[in-house]
């Protein structure tokens, strides 16, 4: 398990954050209790998120009852998702797909190429170290 983890997160940070957050609680209660096609959101769980989930449902496991895995990879909270863009993006400045492929490796959560987009448009020393192609004027 803890390999499935980033360096700089704990499994104990992470399921903190999973403990707080509604819908992943009631992820882990579908899927724990094998009812992963009955979707009934109740108060403070994301509708939305919650059909994104269901679409993986095959894929989706809880680990103690404390963590959520998608094929192996650790659910990220919605609380500690940005760290961990952040994260991924500190040693791959400026470089998405670099970015991604790390993130991928490790972690999985709903909307996390937009999320990693984002991060990386707005990188100043991204944007200073990429090279950019241009033509000398004739």
């Amino acid at each position: 398990m803890s390999q499935a983890t980033l360096m700089a997160l704990s499994r104990d940070g992470v399921s903190k954050a999973t403990r707080k957050e509604a819908t992943l609680q009631e992820v882990m209660r579908l899927s724990s209790t094998g009812q992963r096609d009955n979707l009934k959101p109740e108060e403070g769980v994301d509708l939305n998120t919650l059909q994104i989930f269901s679409k993986i449902r095959n894929e989706l496991t809880s680990v103690d009852g404390v963590l959520v895995l998608c094929g192996g990879r650790v659910e990220v909270p919605d609380e500690i998702q940005k760290r961990v863009d952040e994260l991924a993006h500190e040693g791959n400045q400026g470089r998405l797909v670099k970015t991604r492929t790390l993130l991928r490796s490790k972690v999985w959560f709903p909307r996390m190429n937009s999320l990693v987009d984002s991060i990386v448009k707005h990188c100043v020393p991204g944007k200073v170290a990429t090279p950019k192609p241009s033509r000398e004027p004739l």
